[in-house]
């Protein structure tokens, strides 16, 4: 089925329970086209599918595993269906034939219980209703994520890491993300770590580093360094370096504070800045950042649930100097989501599936000074709603 996402405002089951259980949709459609059967039944159980041809030359039962991995999504089941065959001379006979209605991601055990239903001949095909688990999922993913664009932010508890502030200045620096569980370090700027360029005869080379992987791209010709492989920023160059027509080069006597530990080739891949595709075209180069000063004479005004620890707020008495970037790695969110956004949450997702009992179109809606599509969730919303979310949007400084 779809993926819940780990950062879903509700849970499947409590959806569930405020909408009062889990909507229905059509499954699979279903027939035996079989010549010389007598009768041919579908029956569902809870973990199996059981196709039964009596009489004729094709009588024979057959029966599906559900939780098996090759038929665990309805799009699996449907093939290994068409794919089931008797022997016959010359050629096997398909005694079964069948397509998805739902998405074909859906479990196959979402399949609802049903007894033997004749589905002789394709005038008595038949459609096998569905527990709509993977609709209610998306519906909470996308609520979920209406919720947090509308809001100008995230909620559950995440990583950011080496995230860029600008200074203003002033003692007080306010992260984007909040309340704050734990600052773990602060970077005043960036240095470079390693250069790279491209000595072939080509029109274009860029390399670009995202938060996964080094991606060199010569004309349209990639190689992706993925950062999990490499312990290093030494081990990567090295890897660079055995590509063909790219180069890479640790830069000399780079400044690192204590932080770092060994020689600046033994600093961690993950510690690389990400950063969009630059040219690196020979004569031109690129280089690769990691931060540099780590800092550590500030505090998390307050503490527990204080309000300015809530709204994110870093003091330092000397003041976040103008102009300056500082990279910060911290950990922020709700460990648990208040309940009255839960319920907002709740509330959205109902009004989608009722929606979309009625209309799937896509439409654009506005909300205040905000816009956004969303399909079916894209209408006027309740105002008890939005009284519930509105008090969760951003602060604006």
């Amino acid at each position: 089925m779809g993926s819940l996402s780990a950062y879903a405002l509700t849970s499947l089951a409590a959806a569930r329970d405020y909408i009062g259980g889990v909507p229905e949709t059509n499954g699979i459609w279903i027939y035996c086209p079989a010549a010389g059967a007598t009768a041919a039944t579908a029956e569902i159980s809870d973990t199996l599918l059981t196709l039964i041809i009596t009489g004729g030359a094709s009588a024979a039962t057959k029966t599906f595993d559900l939780t098996a991995a090759a038929n665990d999504t309805i799009t699996e089941l449907v093939a290994a269906i068409n794919a089931y065959a008797l022997p016959a001379t010359p050629t096997a006979v398909y005694p079964w034939k069948a397509g998805a209605i739902t998405n074909g991601s859906a479990l196959s055990t979402d399949l609802i219980v049903t007894g033997a239903q004749s589905a002789l001949g394709a005038a008595n095909e038949l459609t096998l209703r569905i527990d709509d688990n993977y609709g209610l999922t998306e519906l909470i993913n996308r609520s979920s994520d209406f919720i947090e664009k509308y809001c100008g932010r995230r909620f559950k508890t995440r990583s950011y890491d080496r995230v860029p502030y600008v200074g203003n200045g002033r003692p007080a620096m306010v992260l984007r993300q909040y309340p704050v569980t734990r600052v773990y370090r602060v970077s005043a700027g960036r240095t470079n770590a390693f250069y790279v360029t491209n000595t072939t005869a080509v029109n274009f080379a860029t390399v670009e580093v995202d938060s996964t992987k080094v991606r060199l791209n010569a004309d349209g010709t990639v190689s992706d360094k993925t950062l999990a492989t490499y312990a290093t920023i030494n081990l990567l160059i090295a890897a660079i370096n055995a590509t063909s027509g790219w180069t890479a080069t640790l830069v000399a006597e780079g400044t690192r504070c204590p932080y770092y530990t060994g020689s600046d080739g033994t600093t961690k891949v993950s510690e690389l800045i990400p950063m969009p595709a630059q040219r690196c075209m020979s004569p031109n180069v690129a280089y690769v950042e990691v931060p540099d000063d780590d800092i550590d004479d500030y505090q998390v005004i307050g503490g527990g649930m204080d309000e300015d620890r809530d709204a994110g707020m870093l003091y330092r008495a000397g003041g976040w100097a103008n102009g300056e970037t500082f990279l910060i790695d911290s950990v922020c969110g709700f460990s648990t989501i208040p309940s009255c956004l839960e319920e907002a949450c709740l509330m959205l997702v109902k009004y989608a599936k009722d929606k979309a009992s009625h209309s799937s179109d896509i439409q654009s809606e506005g909300l205040g000074d905000y816009q956004y599509s969303i399909g079916v969730l894209g209408n006027t919303f309740g105002k008890e709603m939005l009284d519930q979310i509105k008090m969760f949007r951003a602060f604006e400084f």
